[in-house]
């Protein structure tokens, strides 16, 4: 999370398209990062479109927030202290693009779709990039980037 753009205690705890509630796309990024630094995994759902679709460096597609939701829970287990440190947001009417950095230990396994990396006990330090498309409130597109030499690479012993 940014400097300057914390929510209330109330507001955490829900999405503003929950709470009925028009964010813009840039409220709706970071309520997001800050949905899964604390990881209240179980709101993921909240801020995806029913039809949503996300990929991620490895290219891996999700289709829905539930196959997302599973996804970022393993992510967290490999790196339980993992952070997002947002460096820059640029956002349009129905888009937004962050970057920032991701910083972690490795303590669990990582599990990728067609391999498993064991636990490695070293830091990243990995710079991402995600953009969003919105629709009626919601992430509808969500295209995650990430060098995965430098996530993966890094993390392995």
């Amino acid at each position: 999370m940014t400097e300057g753009h914390k929510l209330s205690e109330t507001d955490r705890h829900e999405s503003g398209a929950s709470r009925g509630v028009t964010l813009t796309p840039i409220e709706i990024a970071l309520e997001f990062i800050e949905a899964i630094s604390n990881r209240e995994f179980d709101r993921i759902p909240d801020f995806y479109d029913a039809e949503a679709r996300i990929e991620d460096p490895g290219g891996a597609v999700f289709h829905g927030a539930v196959a997302l939701q599973s996804h970022i829970e393993n992510i967290y287990k490999a790196f339980p202290d993992l952070r997002h440190i947002v460096t820059r947001i640029v956002a349009a009417e129905d888009a937004a693009v962050v970057q920032g950095r991701m910083k972690g230990t490795q303590t669990g396994p990582i599990i990728l779709p067609d391999a498993s990396l064991p636990a490695s006990g070293r830091e990243v330090d990995v710079r991402f990039a995600f953009a969003i498309h919105i629709r009626n409130g919601k992430i509808l597109h969500d295209d995650l980037y990430f060098d995965t030499a430098e996530m993966f690479g890094s993390a392995e012993a």
